[in-house]
């Protein structure tokens, strides 16, 4: 008996460790939460020309015509390989924290815009 309840408890052990890490629902791979492409304590990080943090105001909710209160959308405009009539790329944050170094470095639209 003590040797069925160690095998079952090996083998639940294992099922549970194999199984994918999750942080707020999102799997912790290479698809889930991304941190930052550059460390900020990184001296490469602290050298580049980063873009300065601009603000709207929001409507907080768009369904509901009555409803008029706003927040503070924070955004960041990196604009040092913009051409005239060129192409605008537009990155949404979504979840993760609004960094301005995602639209400097680490991210495709950055890449295309070189």
């Amino acid at each position: 008996m003590k040797l069925l309840i160690c095998i079952l408890l090996i083998i639940n052990c294992g099922l549970i460790s194999c199984g994918p890490l999750f942080f707020r629902g999102r799997p912790l791979t290479k698809h889930g939460m991304l941190g930052s492409p550059v460390s900020t304590d990184n001296v490469y990080y602290n050298s580049l020309k980063l873009p300065e943090e601009q603000w709207f105001d929001q409507r907080l909710d768009h369904f509901n015509p009555v409803e008029i209160t706003t927040w503070k959308q924070r955004y960041f405009i990196n604009d040092t390989f913009y051409t005239k009539g060129g192409p605008i790329f537009l990155q949404l944050g979504g979840e993760g924290i609004a960094d301005p170094i995602w639209v400097v470095e680490g991210q495709i639209a950055a890449n295309y815009a070189k």
